[in-house]
């Protein structure tokens, strides 16, 4: 035994501030939710440690125990901890990823009417996004969000994400995942609070559905939306001028457009670093230098496609973007 924590003969004999110290290294939150139930003083205890130490929920560890972990076979144990119960426990909480736990299930009239402290924000998975906006809207200093589901099928080929929930100024991180985003929101979203964002990623894929779909909220945005690239493109060129990181993965996604019927562009003068990820024809070397050609001070450039040239995209690289330091281009794989 340390000299900080002498020898006793149980841990209840330990004074309150030793006691603390060896809850700080408890990582499981479960677990000190269990220890509140021991007695009074624990109760306390563990409830000060949790409002201390847990200001992140981000790795399965955070609410797994380690035997309900398996990370190479189908059998894990689903755990299912009710975010307003997260946050009764951890209300300085700053960070939470839904892929700590199996899912985000909650009682929306228990939640605090604002999440003042939480500022980083990841929700994936179909349960998590279609309930997202009650979460959302209550971040009023959120900074990082990363929101969608690449998987849908025609059960929800209706369904879009209102990105007007985001009621935070202090947005500069937004990752959106899907299809089930409609172009005139985001659009109208972009206008208001693309000024502050720094970092952009699209990844879309397709809805399983045989027929072209009309959402509601805006247009078609299906792969039968010939222009869905090309006006998202516009989106974030015009409104997201203090772009820094941008990253674009679109699988089975055709609407690229027409290369030559962008209009100008405004050029991202701070874009330092571009990922694009395509497996479609559509993705063309002309649609490539259009984007080049207003990335001034690219730095470095990503390009994962099938049907581009080598030596154009250097080529390209070299005429248009003067600080370029790194292209990596690779096949898709």
């Amino acid at each position: 035994m340390s000299p900080e924590f002498p020898s006793t003969k149980s841990i209840t004999d330990l004074d309150d501030y030793s006691i603390l110290m060896i809850l700080s290294y408890i990582k499981n939150i479960r677990e000190k939710i269990r220890l509140k139930r021991v007695c009074l003083r624990f109760y306390r205890l563990s409830s000060e440690s949790l409002r201390l130490d847990h200001q992140s929920i981000s790795d399965r560890k955070d609410i797994y125990y380690s035997s309900e972990i398996r990370p190479f076979t189908r059998t894990e144990k689903r755990v299912r901890l009710p975010f307003d119960k997260i946050l009764s426990n951890c209300p300085k909480l700053k960070e939470f990823n839904s892929t700590a736990c199996d899912r985000v299930c909650y009682n929306v009239n228990r939640l605090p009417c604002q999440l003042i402290y939480l500022e980083r924000l990841t929700l994936h998975g179909w349960s998590n996004v279609k309930m997202s906006s009650s979460i959302v809207r209550r971040c009023v200093n959120l900074k990082y969000l990363d929101l969608g589901c690449i998987k849908m099928g025609r059960a929800y080929e209706f369904f879009t994400t209102d990105l007007h929930m985001i009621k935070s100024n202090q947005l500069t991180t937004l990752k959106l995942h899907g299809v089930h985003y409609s172009l005139n929101n985001l659009q109208t979203f972009m206008s208001t609070y693309g000024s502050k964002l720094q970092i952009f990623q699209y990844s879309s894929s397709l809805i399983t559905a045989t027929s072209s779909t009309n959402l509601p909220n805006g247009l078609m945005i299906t792969p039968f939306d010939s222009n869905f690239f090309s006006t998202l493109i516009q989106i974030v060129f015009n409104f997201c001028p203090n772009l820094n990181q941008f990253k674009l993965v679109l699988v089975d996604h055709d609407g690229f457009g027409y290369p030559m019927s962008i209009p100008n562009l405004v050029p991202l003068e701070h874009l330092s670093s571009l990922f694009i990820e395509s497996e479609q024809r559509g993705f063309s070397i002309d649609l490539l230098e259009i984007i080049l050609q207003n990335c001034p001070s690219l730095e470095f450039l990503c390009i994962v496609a099938r049907f581009l040239s080598d030596v154009r995209v250097v080529s390209l690289c070299k005429k248009y973007c003067p600080l370029i330091k790194k292209v990596n281009q690779r096949p898709v794989e």
